[in-house]
């Protein structure tokens, strides 16, 4: 009979020949890309909006960010064709664009000059695509042989979230990793993009599709769990353990533990958690905005089934997903709502004219900004927060500043607002002139 130590040993054994054999088939070599090594931890600070919303809590807001009690003032525009999303380093704005081939390109921020740009290389198609156990560079991964439309996912959105000196861009042909500093391509990881934004934290990047897929720091496949209906929109980071997914319309709130059992990830090499081990708890809530996460609460923007009608915002404890209060916001428009999270309370956006502000305690509303002395028929489609107001950028033109409390409203004509970020002194945004190329313009605050 074969002891519990000399089984051990031979599992410990077998995992040695095997990293060993994948360091081996993975040495760098001359005129291939490297693999990555370092460890992804999306960082945020005063002068930078490293995420599409901001950080690994989705809290839509730089806290650092001042924004004026009287309009700012344009500093650059530069024409960026097909851009979408937007992030902020110190030095550059990492701008991804919708073109064929998708791009993401670096603009320097004190002029708006172009500092790299980075293409996508055709994805694959195939139907099913073995997950890899590390990251690899393009050029040395396998090519798979074909990948489903929902693996695809919407190849048209190339996000950009960026960790340490490197930009994970939201590529058709999967997560390619960009040296900021180089504009080089230095890996990728397999060849399916994410159908929400990439999660970095903690030394993990977790990608969305039809799985949920965890990997480490250094690439390695840490947990992968099949989801019935691929369609997270957003997830942030609770506690140590978990992962809170907002799947819209169809699934509800759903935690999933961050980490497997050390023993199936030894024994299963497949690595699929089964849908009883990875999920933490559920919350029968469909949320068409969040969630959003601070130091107590997750909070989400969405429906109930057969209960309050219109648009509620819902506050659940992130230990056990237990519902700590709700608040009706009423009628919303579905595609379009929006929030960011202040120290103490929520401010919501109806999608059309309405910003509330709803305590994070109670779920009491504070109070409520209608927007309807504005002419036109557009509609807020660009909103996030700063440090005691928010700015609003509207879908037929024009820059808004909300104040939390208080007057310091302000209007500044623009051409229609697709995308803002915020630092602690600048405003960037997208905007779509009529009959235009997409711009990117900086605007000062200060």
């Amino acid at each position: 009979m074969v002891s519990r130590r000399d089984a051990l040993k031979t599992i410990t054994g077998g995992l040695s020949l095997g990293l060993a054999g994948v360091a081996a088939n993975h040495a760098t070599r001359p005129g291939v890309l490297t693999e990555f090594v370092d460890a992804p931890s999306l960082q945020t600070g005063p002068d930078t909006w490293p995420a599409p919303r901001h950080d690994n809590q989705n809290s839509n807001r730089n806290p650092h960010a001042a924004i004026s009690s009287t309009p700012p003032r344009l500093a650059w525009e530069t024409t960026v064709p097909g851009a979408t999303s937007l992030t902020v380093a110190p030095e550059t704005v990492v701008v991804g664009r919708k073109t064929d081939p998708q791009t993401v390109t670096a603009l320097a921020r004190s002029g708006g000059t172009t500092e790299w740009s980075v293409t996508s290389e055709p994805a694959e198609s195939a139907e099913t695509v073995p997950e890899p156990t590390t990251w690899k560079s393009a050029s040395s991964e396998p090519s798979p042989s074909t990948t489903s439309e929902q693996d695809r996912g919407n190849p048209s959105v190339p996000w950009v979230s960026l960790a340490g000196d490197a930009a994970f861009v939201n590529f058709g042909e999967g997560i390619v990793r960009v040296d900021r500093q180089r504009g080089e391509r230095t890996a990728r990881i397999g060849h399916r993009p994410s159908l929400a934004p990439p999660v970095l934290a903690n030394d993990r990047l977790y990608r969305f599709g039809n799985r949920l897929t965890c990997f480490d720091g250094a690439g390695t496949l840490q947990w992968t769990q099949t989801l019935s209906v691929p369609a997270i929109r957003y997830a942030v980071r609770a506690g140590h353990d978990s992962l809170v997914a907002g799947h819209p319309y169809s699934i509800p709130l759903t935690a999933y533990r961050q980490t497997a059992d050390p023993w199936q990830s030894i024994l299963d090499r497949s690595r699929e958690i089964p849908r009883k081990t990875a999920i933490r708890w559920e919350n029968h809530f469909l949320p068409n905005r969040g969630p959003l996460l601070d130091e107590a609460r997750v909070y989400a923007v969405g429906q109930v089934p057969s209960d309050t009608p219109g648009s509620v915002v819902r506050a659940v404890d992130p230990s056990d997903g237990d519902r700590v209060w709700q608040q009706s916001l009423g009628t919303t428009h579905e595609n379009e709502a929006n929030a960011a999270v202040f120290s103490d309370h929520l401010l919501v956006t109806d999608g059309v004219r309405v910003v509330t502000s709803v305590d994070t305690a109670s779920g009491e509303i504070r109070r409520t900004v209608r927007l309807d002395d504005r002419s036109g028929e557009g509609y807020i489609r660009a909103f996030v927060g700063g440090e005691s107001s928010a700015l609003l950028g509207w879908s037929d033109g024009g820059l808004e500043r909300v104040p939390v409390a208080g007057s310091g409203r302000w209007r500044l004509e623009t051409p229609p607002v697709d995308s803002l970020a915020l630092t602690e002194n600048h405003a960037y945004a997208i905007h779509s002139p009529a009959e235009r190329e997409t711009v990117v313009r900086r605007y000062d605050l200060s």
